[in-house]
């Protein structure tokens, strides 16, 4: 399902505040690499290959938006992403990012 999330992303979310507000989101190729790994779906079984994920970078790499238009995909995207009841849990290294991702 990594197409999926990256051409859903790519198409359905803006930026928010700062330098590229109102732009769409243009995924790098190492967020598109986590995506695609991150969907990773088993018709076999019918279940995704992960349920925890940890993603960690520099400051000022764009870790807010990236995550943001994730819980975005989940909440609202296409049928074979999102969930009918979303439950997602997200965290943040401080109060400020917590508060920027609410």
């Amino acid at each position: 399902m990594g197409p999926t999330a990256v051409r859903w992303i790519q198409d359905n979310c803006i930026c928010g505040e700062g330098d590229f507000y109102g732009q769409l989101i243009t995924l790098r190729p190492d967020q598109k690499r986590f995506l695609y790994r991150w969907y990773e779906f088993c018709p076999n079984c019918d279940q995704w290959h992960y349920d925890e994920a940890l993603r960690g970078a520099a400051t000022g790499d764009g870790k807010t938006t990236f995550i943001a238009s994730v819980v975005v995909l989940e909440f609202a995207g296409p049928p074979q992403i999102a969930v009918p009841s979303p439950n997602i849990p997200i965290a943040a290294a401080s109060f400020e990012q917590a508060d920027l991702l609410f």
